[in-house]
């Protein structure tokens, strides 16, 4: 059903055409494809803003839907509608990146990552994690607060991980924030051009555990005779690290370790003073599966992170270590990687308490 809009600056009522906004003329195809050569200068982000930041006017505010309909197409949006002025990065030198393969990309998907290769370092892998308005969702959203929200929360969780020297180690290593301009298409709009935001990480070869979950399948084995059978569950999946594809049998062992590390690495992160927020399985990047040990990890994306103890923070920083197994990941357990687990609490909660018998009891796991 169509519904009522107004034109920005006051242009009247019109009916709001759903297909013309969904199919924009203006708007270019997804640009952000193997091939792909762009010039890109140093940027200074935004100071973080939304949930757990105080509200003292430093923080974009976001276009209602009803003011966003008079603008029609996400390109008109988007041409009317940029990011916030910083101050101007002191190094205005350029560099010009290639990508050469695509990692998460897609129309309404949000943040574009990208694999990339800089003239100036052609032998080694970048990753270039791209805010681009014009490719968030203009019906669900305001996607220029969107697109700022990610950079900004992004861009300041990896500097205070950089300045202590834990990128590199724990997530993946920061190489900046950067900015650079994308056209738009039709003649109307060919003469202009939009911001695009982007951080620079290190390229990181790996897998999700969600990748390998929905790769996967669970097959059961059974062990003993009798009172004394067990049934064994693995995981049986492939990944990729290293352009090598490796088929896996992942034992509840292996399994529960990662989901281990995966705590104790957010725990990390919180006594550095940086929040995640957001322990998901997309998010826990399996780097090496050695054939006789443990899978190893790293997490990434922290668009929705924030920081502890600063000016700007509504929360200080952790006064003493916190147990691992007090994280929302382990409170409200997401059972698809340790189906052992599924109906029977008692059992989780055991295995919990022995990985951190002190801090558990009292916070909900017992």
């Amino acid at each position: 059903m169509a519904s009522l809009g107004f034109g920005p600056g006051g242009g009247g009522p019109f009916n709001f055409d759903y297909n013309l906004a969904q199919n924009d003329p203006e708007k270019p195809p997804l640009p952000y494809r193997e091939g792909l050569r762009f010039q890109i200068t140093q940027h200074i982000p935004p100071p973080p803003f939304g949930p757990e930041y105080v509200n003292d006017g430093q923080g974009r505010l976001v276009v209602p839907w009803d003011e966003r309909q008079g603008f029609r197409t996400p390109a008109r949006f988007c041409l009317h509608n940029s990011f916030r002025t910083t101050p101007p990065h002191p190094d205005k030198s350029t560099r010009t990146l290639q990508v050469v393969e695509e990692i998460a990309t897609g129309d309404r998907r949000g943040s574009q990552v990208v694999c990339c290769r800089a003239d100036d370092c052609p032998d080694e892998l970048l990753v270039a994690k791209i805010y681009d308005p014009l490719y968030y969702d203009y019906l669900d959203t305001d996607p220029v607060f969107e697109a700022e929200f990610h950079y900004s929360r992004e861009a300041a969780a990896y500097k205070r991980l950089h300045m202590v020297g834990a990128d590199g180690i724990h997530v993946p290593e920061y190489y900046g924030s950067w900015t650079f301009r994308m056209p738009f298409n039709g003649l109307a709009l060919q003469s202009k051009t939009r911001e695009v935001r982007m951080i620079l990480i290190e390229y990181i070869p790996g897998t999700s555990i969600s990748s390998l979950l929905n790769n996967g399948v669970f097959t059961q084995h059974k062990e003993g005779r009798g009172a004394k059978q067990k049934v064994r569950h693995l995981l049986v999946t492939q990944c990729r690290i290293d352009g090598i594809e490796k088929h896996l049998q992942l034992d509840l062992k292996a399994r529960l370790h990662v989901l281990r590390r995966a705590a104790e690495l957010y725990t990390l992160l919180l006594v550095i003073g940086v929040n995640q927020a957001d322990l998901a399985y997309r998010n826990m990047l399996v780097t090496a599966v050695p054939d006789s040990g443990d899978p190893e990890i790293i997490l990434t994306d922290l668009s929705h992170a924030f920081l502890l103890g600063t000016q700007r923070s509504t929360r200080p920083m952790l006064s003493e270590w916190p147990s691992p197994g007090r994280t929302a990941m382990f409170q409200d357990p997401n059972w698809d990687w340790v189906p052992e687990f599924d109906k029977s609490d008692e059992k989780y909660k055991a295995w919990v308490r022995t990985c951190w018998p002190e801090g558990t009891d009292s916070d909900g796991i017992a």
